[in-house]
């Protein structure tokens, strides 16, 4: 087991980890950790507080495992609205899917070009 699968698991259940000025990790809310992962985060500490300090908070191994579905199931289906409002010339409508699929949903695959 690594940093990454320790991360996994606390995202998994909905803990927030935050790495202390200390060395210290916080884990928010604390009560959702069974006793084996925390003594996991305790064996990995040093791993999780160097890949916290490599990784952007945006890295999908922090989210929770519901967002990253949300966007699965969200993402092509606001590529076909966006395609709609392109065809009917919905400008509104086009703005508001190109801002979901660049600044809510954050698709990879998303550019700027019609």
């Amino acid at each position: 087991m690594d940093a990454t699968v320790v991360l996994e698991c606390l995202s998994a259940l909905g803990v927030t980890i935050t790495p202390r000025p200390n060395g210290n990790l916080w884990l928010e809310p604390a009560s959702k950790i069974p006793p084996a992962l925390l003594e996991l985060v305790r064996q990995h500490k040093v791993e999780v507080i160097a890949y916290l300090e490599r990784h952007d908070s945006r890295d999908d191994v922090a989210e929770p495992w519901i967002l990253q579905e949300w966007r699965r199931v969200s993402i092509p289906q606001w590529r076909d609205i966006l395609q709609q409002s392109l065809v009917r010339g919905d400008k509104k409508r086009e703005s508001y899917a190109r801002w979901m699929l660049r600044e809510v949903l954050v698709d990879a695959e998303y550019n700027d070009a019609p």
